[in-house]
């Protein structure tokens, strides 16, 4: 049995969760119709980052879009969010069994 997997991306972010309300704007401006949001902490760069205080804590975000919204996504992170706040911003290829859902 052959199961249908559909071509998407998985946008994904990694920032402070001071960023999240207006990141939240610009997901549905892009047309994503839904995204997963995940408290992270970690260490790189810039040091530690522990997510003790939510206010100073970071935040993953993964959106699962289209090729086309992907790029619009990133290039208004780019524009937008990268000289204000700390951030990683990545896309992945990935295939879902449900397209119409993203």
């Amino acid at each position: 049995m052959s199961i249908p997997l559909h071509p998407m991306k998985m946008v994904c972010v990694t920032t402070e969760a001071l960023a999240r309300p207006a990141l939240e704007l610009v997901l549905a401006d892009c047309g994503c119709l839904g995204f997963t949001i995940i408290p992270a902490e970690g260490a790189g760069s810039q040091g530690q980052r522990l997510a003790d205080i939510p206010e100073t804590a970071n935040i993953l975000i993964k959106a699962i879009v289209n090729p086309k919204r992907a790029e619009l996504l990133i290039e208004r992170l780019w524009k937008e969010f990268m000289p204000r706040f700390a951030m990683v911003v990545w896309e992945e290829d990935i295939r879902v069994l449900r397209p119409d859902k993203f």
